[in-house]
């Protein structure tokens, strides 16, 4: 806590010493840390405060410091400054290699995947500990009707869908149709008081005590999303993530809606994939069978013409006994 005396103000413009009865505060030169508040109120050029009491003879007087100790302060106070600002940027640096690999692993999973069910699977598997989130669930919109389909399978199989595993659930009811119809992420961290929230579409990982919710549609931008002033620019929903829960209870913020922008592009390159995978393993699958039609016929092709070379051989010696008969009787008339 700082002395109540304290006006912010006076350090926050402009960092220097601040002496008051038997207390100093030096304002630390720097960049703030945007992930830790140290100090409402703190500006670009603060990134914190020290404080210093002195006690003299077991007494607090008032406090009167030489050119020499107010240099000596403010040297410390620039020290400290290098030191935290040399932390911050580790721990980003940190932080941004982690995301990089997290990525790269995300995309290497979700690129692998060759059916819907699988992809469904992977999303399920893969994006809570990206995210940090308990749960995630992955609805895709269908093209021929207005709803989605997910799957709770466990072992999806890795080539073919299976129609009776899905689920099909509204696409235009509770905060995922307000996704969907807005094209923009839509949460909650209050979801007991939030009427949005349908239970029946937007918890499809059917968690018995939601808390807070972020419904993230995915989209296929006609064009490059430049910034955020583009963000009205419409496109083709192909699905939505629900994320559910936020681990240790924490708030949905701002960083996990661009964490989650970031990716979004990836999420429709795989969706796309899997369509493609799908139409090639479809038109294989209509060339084997075809293939296989004709060879059936090409065999019972071969069939009929063995066939007709018995009734033909059968033929032929038939008409070889007919003709050695009519032969014999012709001689004996001659007779």
């Amino acid at each position: 806590m700082h002395p109540a005396f304290l006006k912010l103000r006076d350090v926050i413009d402009k960092p220097d010493i601040i002496k008051k009865r038997n207390t100093v505060v030096v304002g630390v030169p720097g960049q703030p840390n945007p992930d830790i508040v140290i100090q409402k109120g703190l500006s670009s050029q603060t990134m914190a405060l020290m404080q210093v009491e002195f006690l003299m003879n077991g007494k607090y007087n008032q406090i009167t410091l030489s050119q020499f100790e107010e240099f000596i302060l403010k040297g410390f106070a620039q020290t400290l400054s290098l030191k935290m600002q040399s932390l911050v940027l580790l721990s980003h640096s940190q932080r941004n290699r982690d995301e990089i690999v997290g990525i790269m692993r995300l995309t290497s999973e979700l690129m692998a995947s060759k059916t819907f069910q699988f992809l469904i699977y992977q999303v399920r598997i893969q994006f809570p500990s990206f995210f940090g989130f308990q749960t995630a669930c992955l609805l895709l919109k269908d093209p021929n009707a207005n709803q989605l389909l997910t799957s709770q399978v466990d072992s999806p199989h890795p080539l073919a869908d299976r129609k009776e595993d899905y689920i099909f659930c509204p696409s235009i009811m509770g905060m995922t149709g307000l996704a969907i119809k807005h094209q923009e992420i839509q949460y909650s961290n209050y979801i007991h008081k939030e009427q949005r929230f349908n239970g029946s579409v937007d918890n499809q990982a059917c968690i018995i005590d939601p808390y807070n919710v972020m419904i993230c549609p995915i989209v296929k931008y006609h064009q490059t999303k430049q910034n955020h002033a583009d963000s009205e620019q419409s496109g083709e929903i192909l699905g939505v993530i629900q994320l559910m829960n936020k681990n240790d209870r924490a708030h949905i913020i701002d960083d996990d809606i661009l964490k989650f922008r970031a990716i979004n592009n990836l999420l429709v390159v795989a969706i796309h994939s899997v369509e493609e995978m799908r139409t090639f393993l479809d038109i294989t699958m209509e060339q084997s069978s075809s293939i296989g039609k004709q060879r059936a016929q090409v065999n019972d092709m071969q069939k009929m013409n063995e066939q007709n070379k018995v009734i033909f051989n059968g033929l032929t010696a038939s008409m070889h006994n007919l003709s050695h008969e009519l032969r014999v009787k012709k001689s004996d008339l001659v007779e």
